[in-house]
């Protein structure tokens, strides 16, 4: 009974590691993806046609860097959740999901480009995998 909750702590503990972890990455990223493509000094980020008008100005290529910010820290949110668990597999799954998930409900809040949405989702998805195949390595 006592190894079932300490299994069952450390494999919670993974997870919100991994999610921080991820946070984080994604932090320092949006960071240097905001030196590259300033926030307009009018720019009222919780208004949905402010954000949408800005967001249609960005070239291709800013969204080419958020998708593999987003990747970045997807794949370090799954690596860190296999890495520390020890159901690797199972965990790294469930941290992919929750990271991805929350990148989801980040990006449906603005009317970010379909091509964008669907390529990141994928690429995302990819990128977490890699993560937990290489994490899951015992």
């Amino acid at each position: 009974m006592q190894s079932v909750n300490i299994k069952m702590v450390k494999d919670f503990s993974a997870l919100i590691v991994s999610v921080i972890g991820g946070l984080l990455v994604l932090l320092v990223g949006m960071m240097v993806f905001s030196t590259l493509y300033p926030y307009p000094m009018d720019l009222d980020v919780h208004n949905r046609d402010s954000m949408t008008s800005f967001l249609h100005d960005l070239p291709n290529k800013a969204y080419a860097i958020k998708i593999g910010i987003n990747t970045i820290a997807v794949f370090c949110a799954t690596l860190l959740a296999a890495v520390i668990s020890r159901s690797k597999s199972r965990l790294g799954i469930i941290g992919l999901m929750l990271f991805v998930g929350l990148l989801i409900y980040r990006d449906v809040r603005f009317d970010y480009p379909d091509l964008y949405f669907v390529v990141g989702l994928t690429i995302n998805m990819l990128g977490g995998l890699l993560g937990l195949k290489l994490g899951s390595r015992k």
